[in-house]
């Protein structure tokens, strides 16, 4: 029977801790190389999504978030996993939130009339005329004040919150603030920085008065008590069924403001033409008469709109009285740890080994003000903030194919006749001799396979660099014949740079044959005379190594859809 040893597994569990870095002393994932153990932080305020992050097998990454909103719930949740066969190498070479006020409108207004607009050269008994009448009209036009009061002061609300809900970033003004909503009241925070507990404070007196406090000066309050107030005025009473609901003009102003008009009207001059002023009061009084029937299909047609929106005040409420900030918006929100699943499942078996293993992750935001804090959040509730796609896989054999310039030079012997004679004279033939044609350097197409030494790593300019032992297989175009070569490469970026042992063809002379060695001579008079056409020299090829820079383009190993590095 074994025992369990405490201490021993204590020991052992620091020792793998320790050698795991703090989130802190990690370093930044890098977009050009095959990452170790590294972070990702991102801004609240800037979201971006990064391209694929490439990981070595069982390394993880740090996820944190900076500038979080005091008022969002942010996670960061696991979306998918899944399996991925590397390419052939071969081959390679070859809805909106708020609710709206749709269903409500405001009555339709009616100008009162450019003949009698005031005008500086009005007597004031004529301009106290107009002045009444203006007035009745206004009362015909809004016929109830408390209502319209309700919606604009709604509409403010919604435009704060609003704010709260809408995605980030925002755009910017000419000053490089966040644009803000045109309909704000005035004195409004912004709610998505250090200043959300005023946000806070102002938005929830205006909706209950007894949440006022000093700090907080709202352009209106108590918006939910007027709230269920209208509803109020404006639901039929149940017996009996043809009775008006509690809403109705205010025909007792209306009466009275009538009567002063006449009176104002009686004091006009003949000059004064007051006839037109009795016309257009009786119009105003016909326009009344007609209105007070309408009275219940005004209330009818207002009151589901007040009914959804008392409902929406008092979620809004309850959502912002529990969403207090826990922390100050420019503090750094560690979100969690991203791991390969092989590492998780324990499964190092041929079944995953030489596959790459592509997860996807989501930072969730869930904005509290919009959601119910008493609920569990539901996936369609979530809002991603950015997906981070993560590939565990690091293949150290590559292809590549390029150009080599080798120091092996392309040699060829061949008989020359020599001549004689001064310049202007005529040349006289002499010795044939063996003669020796170098070309150098040559220059060489190849294909090449590479293994990686070591990890990758970022270059002084921060792209991707590696180490990798290549062989190469060229085809000499001057011998027609296929060579050899081999040696370290440096990779930068796509490109591979290779000093190279280039293992070639050379010529050289047989049977004791020298280069300059006279074969025979065309003069009569000597010895040796050329008979005839010499034979070629007899030479024969022979394997030799040489110096050579190859300069290619790898073809890294993708995986999918991924694209190199």
């Amino acid at each position: 029977m074994k025992r369990f040893c405490v201490p021993c597994s204590f020991t052992a569990f620091v020792l793998i801790a320790s050698a795991i870095p703090a989130e802190s002393q990690l370093p930044m994932c890098s977009t050009q190389k095959v990452n170790g153990n590294c972070q990702l932080t991102f801004d609240r305020l800037d979201p971006v999504t990064l391209p694929t992050i490439q990981l070595r097998p069982n390394a993880r990454i740090s996820v944190s978030l900076t500038r979080s909103l005091p008022y969002e719930l942010i996670t960061l949740d696991p979306q998918s996993f899944q399996l991925i066969a590397p390419a052939d190498q071969v081959q390679g070479l070859a809805s909106a939130i708020l609710p709206s006020f749709k269903g409500v409108g405001t009555p339709t207004q009616t100008p009162v009339p450019g003949a009698f607009g005031i005008l500086a050269a009005d007597s004031n008994d004529v301009q106290t005329v107009k002045n009444d009448l203006v007035n009745l009209s206004k009362l015909i036009d809004n016929p109830f004040p408390a209502l319209s009061t309700f919606i604009t002061n709604v509409q403010g609300v919604y435009a704060q919150l609003d704010e709260a809900v809408a995605p980030l970033p925002r755009p910017l003004d000419d000053h490089d603030n966040p644009l803000r909503v045109s309909n704000l009241p005035k004195g409004t925070p912004t709610p998505w920085s250090t200043s959300y507990p005023s946000w806070r404070s102002l938005v929830l007196c205006e909706l209950s008065a007894s949440e006022c406090s000093s700090e907080s000066i709202p352009v209106f309050k108590d918006l939910m008590a007027t709230g269920i107030t209208l509803q109020t005025m404006l639901t039929p009473p149940a017996t009996p069924p043809q009775a008006p609901p509690p809403l109705k003009f205010d025909s007792a102003t209306f009466d009275a403001l009538v009567a002063t008009t006449k009176v104002d009207i009686a004091k006009l001059k003949p000059s004064d033409n007051p006839n037109q002023y009795t016309t257009a009061l009786a119009e105003l009084q016909s326009r009344e008469t007609s209105l007070l029937p309408l009275v219940p299909v005004y209330a009818a047609a207002w009151l589901p709109g007040v009914t959804a929106v008392n409902k929406d005040l008092q979620t809004y409420f309850v959502n912002i009285k529990e969403t207090v900030a826990s922390a100050p918006g420019s503090a750094t929100q560690f979100l969690g740890f991203i791991n390969d699943p092989r590492h998780l499942s324990n499964n190092t078996g041929t079944a995953t080994k030489f596959l790459g293993r592509q997860v996807t992750y989501a930072v969730n935001a869930v904005n509290q003000i919009a959601v119910m804090t008493t609920a569990v959040p539901t996936s369609s509730q979530k809002s991603s903030i950015v997906t981070i796609t993560v590939l565990y896989a690091d293949p150290i054999f590559e292809v590549s194919t390029g150009a080599i310039l080798s120091t092996l030079p392309d040699r060829t012997f061949a008989n020359q006749t020599l001549v004689t004679g001064n310049s202007g004279n005529l040349q006289t033939t002499g010795n044939v001799i063996i003669s020796q044609s170098i070309i150098r350097p040559i220059v060489l197409p190849y294909a090449a396979g590479n293994w990686r030494i070591g990890h990758d790593f970022l270059m002084p300019d921060r792209h991707r660099g590696a180490v990798y032992a290549t062989t190469a297989l060229a085809f000499n175009g001057y011998n027609t014949t296929a060579e050899y070569a081999a040696g370290p490469s440096l990779s930068w970026r796509m490109l591979m740079f290779s000093p190279l042992v280039h293992f070639g063809h050379d010529i050289r002379l047989t049977q004791g044959e020298t280069v300059n060695q006279v074969v025979c001579t065309t003069v009569p008079s000597q010895t040796n005379t050329c008979v005839g056409t010499p034979p070629p020299p007899s030479s024969t090829t022979f394997w030799k190594a040489s110096f050579a820079f190859g300069i290619g383009v790898r073809v890294p190993t993708s995986f999918g859809t991924t694209t190199g590095r």
